[in-house]
């Protein structure tokens, strides 16, 4: 009988590859951040080598495998600005791929090198915009203002579970905060009414629930909003194929509500809001 030639992952039948890959990276955690100021450069990730070497063996074997792999790891961001830098440049077909992302959110500037004292910033909520077909199956966002030691902040993080729980791009979401300097969270007085709005748009069996932690001050809040089934999930946006360089050159995000710390910042006075969100600013880049 003549000799057969053993098979290789690139024989065996498609069914089998999806198997193999996804038993492969089960389970898989990848953090994303921003190089700190001592080492410039692109940025960093923590991507155990031993599995996901496919992704590096050849041009084949990486279109192969990228899309189980978005599918099934675990990516976490540290700022959104290293979930922007990150995601954006992937086109729509490998952004309907991403399943989990947890996220440390920050607001952010559009800061580019023509003005750095006037800019506008925008909520982490806008920054989901720019990642059309996003269709997650899990998004933690961790409150970026936790620990920033300002007793006002919390006003700020109610404003922005109403925006993301009015956005698009995810089945679950978990925001995960502190009641801050007082003994009760501030958006305890919204959840029914979020409750409502979720329902109203989110499919049948969508619901808001909220777990505050123990007593006293500074406890862990955590708030998980679901959708129902058949509910739209997926993101449209307008920033596929754009690096972030480019997002941030353009100066502006057409159609997105731009975001405040306070009255102070939205009337620009420097020693109000202003210096507030260059202190939140460097905070989310270190």
């Amino acid at each position: 009988m003549p000799s057969q030639n053993p098979p290789t992952l690139l024989t065996l039948p498609p069914e089998l590859r999806a198997l193999i890959y996804t038993f492969l990276y089960a389970d898989l955690t990848i953090t994303h951040s921003l190089p700190s100021s001592n080492s410039p450069g692109p940025p960093t990730s923590s991507i155990p080598s031993t599995r996901t070497a496919l992704l590096h063996t050849s041009h084949l074997l990486h279109h192969s495998a990228l899309p189980p792999f978005l599918a099934s790891a675990t990516l976490v961001f540290s700022s959104t600005e290293s979930m922007l830098t990150t995601l954006l440049p992937l086109p729509r077909h490998l952004l309907t791929k991403l399943r989990d992302v947890r996220v440390t959110a920050f607001p952010f500037p559009l800061r580019t090198d023509r003005d750095m004292r006037y800019y506008p910033t925008h909520s982490f909520a806008a920054a989901l915009a720019l990642l059309p077909g996003l269709q997650l199956r899990r998004l933690v966002v961790e409150d970026g203002f936790t620990g920033s030691g300002s007793s006002g902040t919390a006003g700020g993080v109610v404003t922005e579970v109403g925006r993301l729980l009015a956005s698009d791009g995810w089945q679950e979401l978990e925001l995960v905060t502190t009641t801050g300097g007082g003994a009760q969270w501030a958006g305890l007085a919204s959840v029914g009414e979020w409750d409502r709005a979720l329902k109203g748009r989110g499919g049948k069996g969508a619901s808001v629930s909220v777990w505050v932690a123990g007593i006293g001050e500074g406890r862990e809040v955590r708030l998980t909003a679901r959708r129902g089934r058949g509910a739209r999930i997926v993101r449209e946006g307008e920033g596929e194929g754009r690096s972030w360089a480019e997002v941030k050159g353009k100066g502006v995000l057409e159609d997105c509500e731009r975001w405040y710390y306070d009255e102070e910042d939205r009337a620009g006075w420097l020693y109000g809001g202003w210096s507030r969100r260059m202190q939140l600013a460097v905070k989310a880049l270190r």
